[in-house]
């Protein structure tokens, strides 16, 4: 399961609106978390677009990438896998603070359903500047392939 937590919304002095959120992970003996991300609204509202294309058509790809400072902590990539209309989910995610360097890596196939409900989610989040957790559950049963540092 995938947890993106939005905390807050900020408007900057030049008047982009930006978006605070937490990135957690769980899978098997995988856990983690990533905190304290920012990305422009714009940005996560084109993610979930992009998310809604590719789960209707199963067509292109979808890519979120933040980071803190100079590291990235979070990369999700969705793509279309096989001919059956999986999408496949390519996640790193790494801690951004202190001195340990937890990380995960791995993918996951999801129905197509599963991603339009969490793009649609997110949508919805992120216009009404919804504080929330939202949630991609994925099967334990579904291309398992994961490693840690």
């Amino acid at each position: 399961m995938i947890v993106i937590r939005l905390t807050d919304f900020e408007q900057s002095p030049g008047g982009t609106g930006y978006v605070d959120f937490d990135a957690a992970f769980r899978c098997s003996n995988f856990a983690g978390e990533s905190r304290h991300l920012s990305l422009p609204e714009s940005d996560l509202l084109q993610f979930a677009a992009e998310l809604s294309a590719l789960a209707k058509t199963s067509k292109g790809r979808a890519n979120l990438v933040a980071g803190w400072g100079e590291r990235e902590c979070l990369n999700l990539t969705f793509q279309p896998k096989g001919e059956l209309g999986l999408i496949e989910l390519h996640l790193i995610i790494r801690e951004n603070g202190g001195a340990e360097t937890f990380g995960a890596e791995g993918a996951r196939l999801l129905e197509p359903q599963q991603l339009l409900d969490f793009s649609m989610a997110l949508n919805r989040a992120v216009t009404s500047h919804e504080r929330v957790d939202l949630e991609l559950r994925f099967s334990a049963s579904s291309n398992k392939r994961w490693s840690g540092p």
